[in-house]
């Protein structure tokens, strides 16, 4: 089946035509995914990208122009959007907030990073091993995954997900304090 073919058919709504996109351009896909968050995110955050792209492509079928466009490229902008967005995602997830560090020389602030600093490190402390271990030498010594997988002995993988687990429960306990705080302050007041 030819692109004008799986156009036509997707703006039909026709399942077949999907397949055919899937089965035509996944391979592509999947290149155009990896080359933008291989390194950085585990095999399945990779395979959910790419699915996204094909759900994108068939919930905006009616937007694909069969006469100027070139099937192979709209699939590879969806990819390349939907790539950076899971990349926008890990950062947000990960990033330090770099307003608090704008008032140097401000002891409050300087005393408050401080705090937060210690109570982030006790946190990760409590995730146990072998997770406290990897996420002190991705995050604290700047290792990348390879190192850790090597000097762990871990699977590239496994180390990737055990990052994403432990940013996630993390946020759970954060959230938890943050909520525990909140609460003794109200009671104290």
């Amino acid at each position: 089946m030819n692109d004008e073919k799986i156009i036509k058919g997707l703006k039909n709504r026709k399942r077949s035509s999907l397949e055919k996109a899937i089965e035509k351009y996944s391979a592509y896909v999947n290149v155009v995914v990896y080359n933008i968050i291989g390194g950085k995110m585990s095999k399945e955050d990779i395979e959910e990208a790419v699915s996204d792209v094909f759900i994108s492509l068939w919930n905006n079928a009616e937007y694909i122009n069969g006469e100027s466009d070139s099937l192979k490229a709209y699939i590879g902008a969806i990819a390349r959007n939907k790539a950076k967005n899971k990349m926008r995602e890990l950062k947000e997830c990960c990033e330090l907030d770099k307003n608090s560090y704008s008032d140097e020389g401000n002891p409050e602030k300087e005393l408050d990073r401080g705090e937060t600093g210690r109570m982030l490190y006790g946190m990760i402390m409590e995730l146990g091993e072998p997770d406290n271990e990897i996420m002190i030498r991705y995050y604290y010594n700047g290792e990348k995954i390879r190192e850790i997988s090597k000097a762990m002995d871990i699977n590239i993988s496994t180390v990737k997900t055990k990052l994403k687990r432990s940013r996630e429960r993390l946020k759970e306990m954060l959230h938890e304090r943050t909520d525990d705080e909140q609460e003794t302050f109200k009671t104290e007041k």
